[in-house]
Parts: C-alpha cells; sequence; structure tokens
C-alpha cells in the first residue's frame, strides 16, 4: 500500500482534503453500481495479517512455555482485537455512513 503524501494527509486530518473527497465519491460511486471488487492487493494484505498473527501467536506460545502466562494471555488477547486486514478502499466504504451522517447534520443545521 502506498503511503500519502504529507499534504494529502495533514488535509485528510482537518477533513480538508479533495483526494480523500474524491476517494470517497469514487468508492459510493461504486457501491452504487453493485458494490466494489475485491482489490488485487487484498491476497497480499490478508496473507501478511496472516504471517504477523503467526508470529504474535508463536511468541505468546513461548512465553507460556518459559513460565510468563499472563503475557502469554495478554499477548493472545491482543491478537485477537486486532481488526480485521482492510484496504483503503474498504476503510474508505466502512467510513461512508458515518460521513454521510455527519453532512446531513452539517446541512441540517
Amino acid at each position: 500500500m502506498k503511503g500519502k503524501k504529507d499534504g494529502i494527509y495533514r488535509a485528510s486530518l482537518r477533513g480538508d482534503s479533495t483526494h480523500v473527497r474524491a476517494q470517497a465519491e469514487a468508492v459510493a460511486a461504486e457501491l452504487l453500481r453493485g458494490g466494489h471488487r475485491v482489490e488485487p492487493d487484498k491476497r497480499m494484505l490478508v496473507e501478511t495479517r496472516r504471517q504477523v498473527e503467526s508470529g504474535w501467536r508463536t511468541l505468546a506460545d513461548h512465553l507460556a512455555k518459559v513460565g510468563h502466562q499472563d503475557l502469554a494471555r495478554d499477548v493472545q488477547a491482543f491478537v485477537e482485537r486486532m481488526p480485521p486486514p482492510r484496504t483503503e478502499k474498504e476503510l474508505i466504504a466502512a467510513r461512508l455512513p458515518e460521513r454521510a451522517r455527519a453532512r446531513e447534520h452539517e446541512i441540517s443545521r
């Protein structure tokens, strides 16, 4: 996944990014046409997540074996609380209803 340019990132934090707004509009249009397609990088994202989780679980197993049960449970709980892997488009799609409600609220003032 590409990182955002600093200006785009900072503008998005302020809620002022035309780039992020254009992305949101593109995702919304895709959803209106019947959903968005699975992005090619999604497979790599899911595989990377699987490897990361495996590493954490290996660490938890090792900690349990050497007598650090509490820490092992904490690591397991951390892994279980990790959000599912999502592409940028999926994150945008998940936030669209919230953004729509905020916009409606602004308009109704």
